[in-house]
């Protein structure tokens, strides 16, 4: 995803005249965070549904499948170091 949307934000830029007054950084600033929050929004809207929907499909009796943590006895005394 990140390629399209460094691309979306450097022809935003040039398209709107801003490249040339910003500074390099700046410019790429900006398309970092375009590409932070485009991936953001594919996992939101994409993967994370994607997901859900074959753990569903591939393993419909289990409980979404998650690693659940188990209580462990504490030994009488304590640690040997």
């Amino acid at each position: 995803m990140h390629p399209f949307a460094l691309r979306l934000v450097r022809e935003a830029l040039l398209r709107l005249g801003l490249a040339p007054a910003l500074h390099p950084w700046a410019g790429m600033a900006l398309m970092l965070a375009g590409s932070a929050a485009a991936a953001l929004v594919v996992h939101r809207l994409v993967e994370r549904p994607l997901t859900r929907a074959l753990r569903r499909r591939l393993d419909p009796g289990a409980p979404q499948n998650r690693v659940r943590a188990v209580p462990a006895p504490v030994p009488p005394r304590g640690r040997e170091d």
